[in-house]
């Protein structure tokens, strides 16, 4: 692999690349206390090069780990051919000047030292000066500079400097693909050497949307505010959109609503036109010059095995765009098929975003031969396969097909340059509403289970696990998981990769609950992960920060709370508002941490309370209130279960109003208990099932949650209602 520069520009850009060169590169023109008579000119032809040992094979990417040589070239004027010159090379790493001497590198101060020359010697047409020769370089940004001083003449410095990047082997960022031929032989390797068959289930979360109306309606419950995530049902304050089954189709039912009988109507029905179940709705509202929309979102598949490739493949996700202004006539303006699966969406303002996995489907492949016929079969078939084949496309009504993605909108992370671990390709796609066939994306091979998502990125995550025990859904962590995470800015209505970082721990079981463990607040992102062994004592909570550095595509960690809750706690509910955190632990009891962001360089817990129970989810009422919603429990110190404590018993449904206006002191103002033990509510696993109409003036905040309710006591002589697992 080589990186070249040669300039062969025309003399008035050379003389713009010098004065660049005086005021802000080359502070080895210190040595110019002679230059007021001397002077200084510019090299108008040379060249540099960097290369390393062994390319890497999909993409033009320096590691640390790599052995680099690099070189020199500089043309000698014809003036001063024949001449004794002074020849001399400095370079600025990470910030910091250095200076090559015949012995080495050394630190350099331009501000106080005067330049070493690195030889002597008799001009020739050109001079070569080695930079280094098979040497280990650290992580960090490189600018190498390089010029030659005839004694008694004129310094005759390279036009522009030799920059690269060497990137640390261990972080896991993404990189681009060097070509279409890389590109297509990844995937091609991904097919024939297909990850490990272990079944891990990884249930997607599900989606859901706010619509603004002056009515008093409930919208749906959003983790972030101005965020908006697909529902099943949507309200302008007159009409409900609701999705349901219509025979085999999916049908967009509209309803009038009579505020003051508390009746609905039905108005019409419509029967998408898509083959895929769809999963949720968009109601797009209040648009400049266009009237309401509504997107519908199918092809989401919530008990796919994240595991297995191959259920991966031959999918579709489906999107249908819908006129609204007639909320009994709906019309159909657009359709989008799309070769993906879907994981989740997001809309903010007009534009839709959609993340998808693809493993790519060719007929007549078998992704389980094993004799030597369906191999070779297998292999004639990649053989004459091309990228284009291995990509998802998406079609529009008109059945026009084009590809989704290209080689040069694609990623994949440092740990896969040299080997193939997976076929799967995750796309994230903008899709500007007014102009749904102008859509953008981006992708990286890999895996990604979690979409966190602020007005102003867009953030993948997976946890690499390590699993100890694998039954049905019921996953044993070990102690020895990371969770990388990568970042997309949202720009122009599209997306553009800015960096990743990796932080200790995973993000917990619960799909709907992954996504509230990271908060982005201003330029930091928050996550909180559990380390440790899930059912030893050695488990707890830590939080991260981490912040987009601008090098080397890094999210860098600037600070960690490690071991927050008491020994062999686990994290149960997690919410990040402004520049507050609030977490729940639990093992016996219920520990409410409020974490102070206020300065995100220098996090701390500025409170704790400790009361029976525990909430699964945490909704903020206004600045000093917030409700926490899960079970009340009894503690059991008796129990045992897995080798240790059980800890405590769940009971009843427990809704628990706190005080945090002062975070250093926060209080139950009061509680609510449900039911007995047994009961349950799908706001425990799905944020979407809580309705919520916030306080005004003349009315109190309302909620509704759906409960599943265990009220009963059992006739039996042998049951005892006073145990605390009855």
């Amino acid at each position: 692999m080589n990186y070249s520069i040669h300039d062969s520009s025309s003399h008035s850009i050379v003389a713009l690349r010098a004065v660049q060169f005086l005021f802000c590169l080359f502070p080895l023109l210190a040595l110019a206390s002679e230059q007021d008579t001397v002077g200084m000119r510019t090299n108008a032809d040379s060249s540099a090069r960097v290369s390393i040992s062994k390319a890497h094979n999909y993409a033009s990417v320096f590691l640390d780990g790599d052995a680099f040589t690099s070189e020199f070239t500089l043309e000698v004027s014809q003036q001063d051919r024949g001449l004794l010159a002074e020849v001399f090379m400095g370079g600025i790493f990470n910030g910091e000047w250095f200076l090559k001497t015949a012995s080495g590198w050394i630190p350099w101060d331009p501000a106080t030292e005067q330049p070493i020359p690195i030889a002597q010697e008799i001009l020739s047409d050109s001079i070569v000066i080695e930079a280094f020769s098979d040497a280990n370089l650290g992580a960090g940004e490189y600018e190498i500079h390089a010029a030659y001083r005839p004694f008694g003449e004129a310094l005759n410095v390279a036009p522009q400097p030799l920059d690269f990047e060497v990137q640390a082997a261990n972080a896991d960022v993404l990189h681009s693909f060097e070509s279409d031929a890389a590109m297509e032989a990844y995937i091609e390797q991904g097919l024939q050497h297909r990850v490990s068959n272990d079944i891990v289930y990884a249930e997607t979360a599900a989606s859901a949307s706010a619509a603004d109306s002056s009515n008093r309606v409930s919208t749906t419950n959003l983790q972030e505010g101005g965020v908006d995530e697909a529902d099943t049902i949507k309200t302008d304050g007159q009409h409900l959109f609701i999705l349901r089954n219509c025979g085999n189709k999916s049908c967009l039912v509209t309803y009038e609503l009579d505020a003051v009988g508390a009746m609905a109507s039905e108005l019409s029905s419509l029967e998408l036109s898509g083959k895929q179940s769809a999963e949720g709705i968009y109601l797009v509202q209040d648009r400049a010059q266009a009237d309401d929309l509504i997107v519908t979102v199918g092809g989401r598949n919530s008990y796919l095995r994240w595991a297995d490739v191959w259920g991966w493949s031959n999918t579709v996700t489906e999107l249908e765009f819908l006129d609204a202004s007639d909320p009994a006539a709906l019309v159909s303006l657009e359709t989008l098929s799309i070769d993906d699966q879907l994981i989740s969406s997001r809309r903010i303002g007009e534009t839709l975003y959609l993340v998808t996995r693809y493993t790519p489907y060719l007929i007549g492949y078998d992704p389980y031969a094993y004799s030597e016929g369906s191999l070779e079969d297998n292999a004639e078939i990649l053989e004459s396969s091309t990228l284009q084949d291995l990509l998802p496309s998406v079609t529009n009504s008109q059945q026009q097909t084009i590809d989704l993605i290209s080689s040069q909108d694609c990623y994949l992370p440092t740990n896969s340059l040299d080997e193939s671990h997976s076929p799967s390709i995750i796309t994230v796609t903008a899709i500007p509403l007014e102009r749904p066939n102008d859509h953008q994306s981006t992708c990286f091979l890999g895996d990604s289970e979690t979409l966190y998502m602020s007005t102003e990125s867009l953030y993948l995550a997976t946890t690499h696990y390590e699993y100890d025990r694998i039954v049905s859904i019921d996953i044993r962590y070990s102690p020895l998981h990371t969770t990388s995470i990568h970042k997309f800015a949202l720009v122009d209505a599209g997306i553009e990769y800015r960096g990743s970082g990796q932080v200790r721990g995973h993000l917990g079981w619960s799909e709907d609950k992954k996504s509230f463990r990271m908060g982005e607040n201003g330029d930091y992102l928050n996550v909180v992960t559990s380390v440790g062994d899930t059912w030893n004592q050695d488990s707890s909570t830590r939080l991260t920060v981490l912040k987009e550095t601008g090098q080397g595509n890094e999210l860098q960690v600037v600070n960690v709370i490690d071991g927050i809750g008491k020994p062999g706690e686990q994290l149960y509910a997690a919410r990040f508002l402004g520049d507050r955190a609030y977490l729940v632990t639990f093992r016996m009891t219920d520990p409410l941490y409020v974490v102070d962001l206020t300065d995100q360089e220098n996090p701390f817990i500025a409170g704790e309370l400790e009361i029976d129970g525990y909430s699964d989810y945490l909704h903020p009422i206004s600045e000093s209130l917030l409700l926490g919603i899960g079970k009340d429990a009894i503690a059991d110190e008796s129990s045992i279960d897995f080798g240790g404590v059980r800890g405590a018993w769940y009971q009843g449904v427990k809704l628990s109003l706190f005080d945090v206006s002062d975070p250093a002191n926060p209080s139950e103002l009061s509680s609510l208990v449900l039911g007995k033990r047994g009961t349950n509510s799908a706001v425990l696993s799905n944020h979407h099932a809580l309705s919520y109409l916030p306080a005004t003036d003349t009315e109190p905040a309302r909620l509704a949650i759906p409960i599943d309710l265990h009220d009963s006591i059992p006739e039996s002589e042998w049951f005892d209602p006073e145990l605390p697992n009855a």
